[in-house]
């Protein structure tokens, strides 16, 4: 996560990690919408709104703090179809980083899986939604028309489990440090 970081604050996929207690401070980065970051709270003399260009609103300002909303914000949780494996980190954050990688659509995952990747056209859009969030699980609903990849944006750790009707599955590690779970239609 502290590697996560300082790349998302540098865009250099060959910073050194953050200290223990990361600060995001480049609002500007792609992987600020990976993260589900959808608002950010800022001093009222260094508002976002200008960052990038319609990007963030300003939603409430005072005199001393404005919030700003980002329209660029992925889902916590969303279904892709197309992925990538790949083991090396380091290439990995520079396709992350890059601004031809599709974040919505595709992921990188560091092994491979037992699913053939679909092309997403002409599909249904599926329906994921969160039925409980706790912090030490979640239950989400999952209606896909095809297999495919939940892509959760919540760190990865090889202890976390996660079932499918009961069955346990495995957690996969997608995007560098997240979480990846194969999804049957």
């Amino acid at each position: 996560v502290a590697k996560f970081i300082a790349v998302l604050n540098s865009n250099d996929p060959g910073s050194a990690p953050q200290d223990r207690y990361g600060i995001v401070t480049n609002l500007s980065s792609r992987l600020v919408d990976l993260i589900n970051t959808k608002y950010v709270l800022v001093k009222a003399d260094q508002s976002v709104e200008n960052a990038e260009q319609g990007r963030y609103i300003n939603v409430f300002q005072d005199k001393s703090v404005v919030i700003a909303e980002n329209k660029d914000a992925l889902p916590r949780a969303f279904m892709v179809y197309e992925w990538k494996i790949s083991a090396n980190d380091t290439q990995n954050l520079t396709q992350l980083v890059d601004p031809a990688f599709p974040l919505s659509k595709k992921v990188i995952l560091n092994e491979d899986i037992p699913v053939t990747q679909a092309a997403e056209e002409g599909m249904t859009t599926p329906v994921v939604e969160y039925l409980s969030y706790k912090e030490q699980g979640s239950t989400i609903s999952v209606s896909t028309v095809q297999e495919g990849l939940l892509f959760v944006s919540e760190i990865f750790y090889p202890g976390w489990k996660a079932f499918i009707d009961g069955q346990e599955t495995p957690v996969y590690r997608a995007n560098f440090a997240f979480r990846g779970v194969v999804v049957p239609a």
